[in-house]
């Protein structure tokens, strides 16, 4: 076989193989929406900035256009929900919710990835049906929160609500489940949702990993200098600063960190 017929061969198998690989790669939701399908997404700003208005209202969103995103994993520190915010948007979000504390987020997730890794071979012609009893069919919908095979693949959130300095990321222990899983975002088909106040101490393998960061008003040049020196960003740094100082409250940027180009709202 000479260089050009492997060169052809290969293209070929790309080409049959481009709705399968199209699953995989960090693709645009809808317009309208912030975040990306296969993502992770850190909202950065001080407490009542809006970080989780504008997560809440995204998934609002999500829940309109994506009938492909099944689940939103949602992590606390106690597995419950004390924020106004989400009072306010929870009649909007459609999507099933399971809530998750510290304790239980790892085995919850992880379930869920095992449950999806059946869904997926079964879409995929890897799983016999007859296997598949009456019983195990009825687990995997109640599991992944669906009602058929509709859909190829399956999407799903996972929202760190305060993830500044929760033990499953933060530490000196890279064997961390959460820090070998979350890099593996685009072949799980998940994006993640990171709600801090400061990007200092943010797990370096996670920082580099970052989609969009989504900036609020609030921080010194000090502290927009180190967020600078942790971000693709194409704009001179006095510039982006002398834009950042005239954002109003609830406004906010939104970095590409892939291509650095910058957003204001």
């Amino acid at each position: 076989m000479s260089f050009l017929e492997l060169e052809e061969k290969i293209q070929q198998k790309l080409h049959n193989q481009k709705e399968d690989l199209k699953e995989e790669k960090i693709e645009e939701i809808d317009p309208e929406i912030l975040t990306k399908y296969n993502s992770i997404n850190v909202f950065l700003g001080k407490a009542g900035s809006g970080k989780s208005f504008n997560i809440l209202q995204t998934f609002a969103k999500i829940s309109i256009a994506s009938p492909n995103t099944h689940l939103i994993i949602y992590i606390t520190k106690s597995g419950r929900v004390n924020d106004k915010t989400f009072d306010l948007f929870q009649e909007f979000i459609k999507i099933p919710i399971i809530f998750c504390s510290l304790e239980d987020a790892v085995s919850k997730f992880n379930e869920i990835l095992q449950w999806k890794e059946i869904y997926r071979k079964i879409q995929e012609g890897d799983f016999n049906m007859k296997n598949l009893t009456s019983q195990n069919k009825k687990t995997l919908f109640e599991k992944l929160h669906i009602h058929n095979f509709k859909h190829k693949w399956l999407h799903t959130i996972v929202y760190f609500e305060d993830a500044h300095k929760n033990p499953l990321l933060y530490g000196n222990n890279k064997n961390l489940y959460f820090l070998q899983r979350i890099p593996l975002f685009r072949h799980d088909n998940c994006s993640y949702y990171f709600a801090i106040q400061l990007l200092v101490g943010f797990p370096t393998d996670l920082k580099t990993q970052i989609t969009d960061l989504f900036l609020f008003p609030g921080y010194s040049n000090q502290q927009l200098k180190f967020i600078m020196n942790h971000v693709n960003i194409e704009m001179k740094p006095s510039e982006f600063i002398e834009y950042y100082k005239e954002l109003d409250k609830r406004e906010f940027i939104r970095i590409n960190n892939e291509t650095g180009d910058v957003e204001f709202y």
